[in-house]
């Protein structure tokens, strides 16, 4: 159990632990052998899934210098992408429209970010820091707002790597497929159905 109280250590509660986080939760994820715990300002703590003590401290992905498209209000969504042993991080920019809607800014790209946890910065202790990457190489990646996962597209044929699948939510509030491409920037829609409400998930083969 995450949670939200400002304690100094972990509080056992009829068999569940909660988490000791200063400030309220925007997302979590459990990635080898790790949890990653992120607030509403993008700070990543990570704690020790087995002992829940703190192993790092992330600070937010940079902020870019300007809001995309200059709209007069935007924010970014941060979904969380375990691959292999990586940790990645894909941003997601939103903006309100002329009407008060909030819409997908697809035209201003997604962002991917890799969890370096050990920096060495001259006579600095390592610090863990979220780097840009300019490409995946092979791997898809299926987002959704907060989480996701990732694939390697030699393992799909006919699919394209070096993407991000996801969902984008249109005025009519239905959602369409969309892929963007690391290598060019495009961002194209895919055939399928409107769906009002959807997600990604990964069936069991076994």
């Amino acid at each position: 159990m995450v949670g939200c109280e400002p304690t100094t250590k972990p509080v056992d509660r009829d068999g569940w632990t909660e988490v000791p986080v200063p400030d309220l939760v925007a997302e979590n994820m459990y990635h080898d052998g790790n949890l990653f715990v992120c607030d509403d300002r993008g700070q990543v703590t990570v704690f020790d899934a087995a002992t829940l003590a703190v192993v790092g401290a992330v600070p937010p992905p940079p902020t870019p210098a300007a809001p995309p498209r200059g709209d007069a209000f935007n924010f970014k969504c941060t979904s969380f992408v375990p691959s292999g042993h990586e940790l990645l991080c894909v941003i997601r920019h939103f903006a309100k429209d002329r009407h008060g809607e909030l819409l997908e800014c697809c035209s201003d790209g997604l962002e991917v970010y890799r969890l370096e946890m050990e920096t060495e910065r001259g006579d600095q202790p390592p610090q863990p820091q979220w780097v840009r990457m300019r490409s995946i190489g092979d791997r898809m990646l299926f987002i959704g707002l907060f989480q996701g996962f990732s694939f390697s597209a030699a393992d799909f044929p006919g699919f394209k790597g070096d993407c991000i699948y996801f969902f984008k939510l249109e005025r009519d509030k239905r959602s369409f497929i969309y892929r963007f491409s690391m290598e060019d920037g495009r961002t194209e829609e895919l055939p399928g159905p409107w769906m009002h409400a959807c997600t990604w998930f990964v069936p069991s083969l076994s």
